[in-house]
């Protein structure tokens, strides 16, 4: 028998006894804790505008067909307010937005530097998963949370209204 049960979320109290929960959160990168000191390396490394804003979009890495509709449909929009665009469409969808690659958006299947990444944005638009809002919390950006409908218990959205509440 355990006789302590780390847990990421508060009100577990019906999956463990009480006593022997301690909150610890999610792991998260290592390399997330001091993003504000990267600014100018990411703006580097991803070749922005340091003079613009910059809208990251993330669809986990597979993608999230949805999110990815929803910013094509709204790009030309997005781009009328003087913003870069770094789109993670997600390995599944790349080759039907590739097409959007241009001045001021980059479209990507996938972004190995995290860190950098969270860096350079000003706002954020991300799924709502618990390693995406973890590693979000500690960034500490505006994020707009579009949970998954396609999830179990739609934890997602559970994952968001946390966030919300605190």
């Amino acid at each position: 028998k355990a006789s302590k049960i780390c847990v990421a979320y508060e009100n577990l109290e019906r999956f463990f006894p009480k006593g022997k929960m301690i909150l610890t959160g999610n792991p998260v990168r290592q390399d997330l804790i001091d993003i504000d000191s990267k600014r100018a390396e990411a703006i580097q490394y991803f070749n922005l505008d340091s003079k613009k804003k910059t809208l990251l979009v993330l669809g986990g890495s597979l993608g999230a067909r949805r999110v990815n509709q929803l910013i094509e449909k709204e790009l030309e929009n997005i781009l009328s307010q003087n913003v870069q665009v770094i789109w993670q469409c997600g390995k599944l969808y790349l080759e039907d937005y590739k097409k959007y690659n241009k001045e001021n958006v980059q479209v990507v299947a996938f972004i190995e530097r995290m860190d950098l990444v969270y860096a350079a944005a000003d706002v954020i638009i991300s799924r709502a998963g618990a390693s995406s809002v973890s590693e979000l919390c500690i960034v500490g950006k505006p994020v707009i949370f579009i949970p998954s409908p396609n999830v179990a218990e739609d934890h997602q959205t559970k994952n968001a209204q946390a966030i919300v509440d605190k």
